[in-house]
């Protein structure tokens, strides 16, 4: 494994993750994860069966909610392996004003253009180091998330909105899902889309839905369906 993917894999599992998707009515924190290589994707996607955490497809990246943090990081981590030889020092930089920094990165390219583009837009400080992390002060972070998602939403398919859908790569857990949504009577449309089966339903059942995600998450468990 090259320096630039493990940095760039670690990086977005573990300190990026507080960054990407936030949801702007409602907050919410979603862990996010890209690799250029698909196998890793998959063992990533597979980790994740296996623990029975239900996750999203935005383009390259996977994601889950917040509640599923720790697990997510460990199967990234299962996925892509640290390299012990691989040792890369991280240079935090000083803002202006003094005020605590942190960091973030978007995994596409031009998503990151765009990101930049829009800091400085907003006169934004920021700094971007060698591993292309952008640093910015602690003071913005709410401006920062607000930005992430804005971008993360434009290039996800309209077909599959953010934020009121989730991917499964197994029909099995699917049927779980929409078993509660029939019976809680919540309209939905599944569809699949490059080998991931998603389910999408409407704006107003958004509350409603986010506990059936978790009760789905708990049968297939204990199913065995993800074995």
């Amino acid at each position: 494994m090259d320096e630039n993917n493990f940095i760039k894999t670690l990086l977005l599992a573990t300190a990026l993750s507080s960054a990407l998707t936030a949801c702007a009515d409602e907050e919410t924190i979603q862990s996010c994860s890209a690799f250029s290589d698909t196998k890793k994707t998959s063992v990533l996607r597979n980790e994740l069966d296996k623990m029975g955490v239900p996750y999203r497809v935005d383009g390259e990246s996977i994601c889950v909610s917040s509640d599923y943090r720790s697990q997510f990081i460990k199967a990234t981590l299962i996925a892509s392996p640290p390299n012990p030889n691989v040792a890369k020092r991280v240079i935090v930089p000083l803002s202006p004003s003094g005020a605590p920094v942190q960091s973030t990165q978007l995994a596409d390219m031009k998503q990151q253009e765009i990101f930049e583009a829009e800091l400085k837009k907003r006169n934004i400080w920021f700094s971007k180091d060698d591993t292309g992390m952008i640093w910015y002060e602690v003071t913005r972070e709410k401006e920062v998330k607000e930005i992430t998602f804005h971008i993360v939403d434009s290039v996800v398919s309209q077909d599959i909105p953010v934020g009121r859908n989730i991917g499964f790569s197994k029909k099995a857990y699917v049927d779980t899902f929409t078993k509660l949504l029939d019976e809680k009577h919540i309209k939905y449309i599944s569809k699949n889309k490059n080998g991931t089966y998603y389910v999408v339903w409407e704006e107003k059942d958004s509350n409603q839905v986010k506990p059936l995600i978790d009760e789905a998450h708990k049968r297939i468990i204990e199913s065995g369906a993800n074995h």
